[in-house]
């Protein structure tokens, strides 16, 4: 099998209809259109292409439904960059319960029982070779931040909350912009938490960090769907090699984002 050179056309093109399809989130509709695209294209290369269909309870927010998503504190309408994937969700009414301002890398969730905790979120700087090394010693990455890294560390005290009676978690982020905090999805390697749990940013956080050391009333709405039957395919193919013995390559895509 040959594979052959590809033009900057071809590359832009690429990139252009992965843009068209928006947020490839796993199993969703957009995501399953480029499992297929990327299946036809290994096809025409000659592949044998091989598909695996994964189920799973899939958690998605409607689209359609825009007052699915909602933070309310004394009256204020509060501006939620994100919600945390597959931590939970409220139904359609919501909850309203007071905050609880919870401190420390490691928060005593048991003093926000009953109610909504609030946790400071810091996207750090960090020396980025610590993650992703590089050849040449005397070319290493300098400092960088990546909110994936917070954001899950974060994500792992949902369980120990859930248990501890905390109704809901809204996550303040500090050091990154409203504008990068907007539509994260993230983090995205923890299963299903049982618990709603959302991100704010800016002067919204602030508000929120100060609306929770007076304890006031918040109502929170994740009106997330849960499907117990959702289902994604997975691709891969082998290509056996020519050059030596025993010579396999395997071809894997990753498609959702």
């Amino acid at each position: 099998m040959e594979f052959f050179a590809v033009d900057h056309n071809t590359i832009r093109a690429e990139l252009m209809y992965l843009e068209s399809l928006g947020s490839r989130i796993s199993g969703s509709k957009s995501h399953d259109q480029l499992v297929e695209h990327v299946k036809q294209q290994w096809a025409d290369f000659g592949m044998r292409v091989h598909e695996d269909v994964l189920h799973f309870d899939r958690w998605s927010m409607a689209a359609e439904n825009p007052d699915g998503l909602r933070l309310k504190i004394d009256r204020r309408d509060i501006a939620i960059s994100s919600v945390f994937p597959y931590s939970g969700t409220t139904g359609p009414l919501g909850t309203e319960k007071q905050l609880y301002r919870l401190r420390g890398p490691i928060p005593r969730w048991s003093k926000a029982r009953g109610g909504i905790a609030v946790v400071e979120v810091r996207n750090r700087e960090f020396p980025f070779d610590a993650a992703v090394k590089t050849w040449d010693r005397a070319r290493a990455w300098g400092k960088t931040t990546m909110p994936l890294l917070p954001a899950t560390f974060a994500g792992l005290g949902l369980a120990r909350a859930r248990r501890a009676g905390v109704e809901a978690v809204i996550f303040a982020w500090r050091g990154i912009s409203i504008f990068n905090a907007k539509g994260q999805y993230l983090p995205f390697t923890l299963p299903y938490q049982n618990i709603p749990a959302v991100f704010v940013a800016g002067d919204d956080a602030d508000f929120v960090l100060d609306a929770a050391s007076l304890g006031r009333q918040a109502m929170l709405i994740v009106d997330a769907v849960i499907d117990r039957d959702g289902t994604m395919r997975t691709i891969w193919a082998a290509v056996e090699g020519n050059s030596a013995a025993h010579e396999t390559v395997l071809v894997v895509s990753h498609s959702d984002v």
